[in-house]
């Protein structure tokens, strides 16, 4: 289900499939638990797990939240985009990895002590990385 189901909603939003208004109800809730339920489910994860820190997960957690925001910045300059918009992708970009790495991980019991390390370490990065970006994106756009 972690795969297949936003498979097909891919799939039904490519088709231009319109669902009955009569679901629409269900889905809003799914919608909104999403978030709450994906990080409780990943907070049990970090919880059974022994939390580490070597050179693998800083570079890791670093990749993710600098140098790869970094990089879709000055793509996404090259192609003209700027102002407020240049800044929430950049911000997309440097969020922590999705939780459902590690709920596909603790599954099936692979990279789970790693995964889960790198998605704390990530997060806390993420503390100080999101005033960055929101202060860094202007001084980039006026390089280019």
């Amino acid at each position: 289900p972690v795969v297949w189901c936003p498979t097909l909603a891919v799939v039904i939003v490519l088709l231009g499939i319109k669902l009955p208004v009569a679901v629409y109800p269900s889905f809003d809730l799914i919608a909104h638990a999403n978030s709450g339920v994906a990080v409780f489910a990943a907070g049990l994860a970090l919880a059974t797990v022994k939390f580490s820190v070597n050179t693998e997960i800083l570079w890791n957690a670093i990749f993710r939240v600098f140098i790869t925001p970094l990089c879709i910045a000055i793509a996404a300059i090259l192609c003209g985009l700027s102002g407020e918009k240049l800044s929430m992708l950049t911000m997309a970009c440097a969020l922590p990895p999705a939780f459902s790495g590690i709920i596909i991980g603790s599954r099936y019991n692979v990279y789970v002590q790693d995964g889960a390390s790198i998605l704390a370490v990530s997060t806390l990065m993420f503390a100080f990385a999101a005033p960055f970006w929101i202060w860094f994106c202007p001084i980039l756009q006026s390089w280019f």
